[in-house]
């Protein structure tokens, strides 16, 4: 798992071209962007992709942006060769992962693959179609859930930076010990007034 902090920079990206290294990140989501339509212009003109960008954090930088790059959903209902609906029989694998993450989760993702542009850095989902051995996966950590060793204690830092820094939470979820929701605190640990 590689700390947001020790990505490589984008020189070195631009050194290493054409390969493209792939990393693990261990974060928290600060936000996800509505997914929007391109249409590609070089390696399938006129074909069209939806992109969902996720912006990560954790205990050693902020605002890392990773893109997922989707069929549309339009496209996954069409029936295949094989007599069944798109790949998989309706939407794809990726983006129903996508779908269940809330802001202020903690998230594994692997095989990211980095990409410089411009001089930054960001990641980007690596498809089945690219490579069926090594697609980019999502695995959220729900709360109290136990991990040993390193990763745990990882989790622990992300989570801990997440409720002080991004709030969020799964609806229904609250902090130890108390009866309000997560991200309803002040940071003195008293409770905000409730809105009007």
């Amino acid at each position: 798992i590689t700390p947001l902090s020790h990505l490589p920079t984008a020189r070195t990206l631009q050194v290493l071209h054409p390969q493209t290294p792939t990393v693990n990140l261990l974060a928290s989501i600060i936000s996800i962007q509505p997914p929007r339509t391109v249409s590609l212009r070089r390696y399938q003109p006129g074909k069209t992709m939806e992109i969902v960008e996720l912006i990560l954090g954790d205990d050693t930088r902020a605002g890392f942006g990773v893109s997922f790059w989707l069929d549309p959903i339009d496209s996954q209902a069409r029936p295949t060769s094989r007599g069944g609906a798109g790949a998989g029989g309706g939407k794809d694998e990726m983006r129903v992962q996508l779908e269940v993450l809330r802001r202020g989760d903690v998230v594994l993702f692997t095989n990211v693959a980095l990409k410089e542009w411009k001089g930054n850095v960001f990641g980007q989902s690596l498809g089945r179609k690219i490579t069926t051995k090594n697609a980019t996966t999502v695995w959220v950590f729900k709360e109290g859930e136990e991990v040993d060793g390193e990763v745990g204690r990882k989790i622990g830092r992300v989570r801990e930076w997440a409720r002080k820094f991004v709030g969020g939470g799964r609806e229904g979820e609250c902090e130890e010990g108390t009866k309000a929701p997560l991200g309803k605190r002040k940071r003195d640990g008293s409770l905000l007034p409730p809105e009007t």
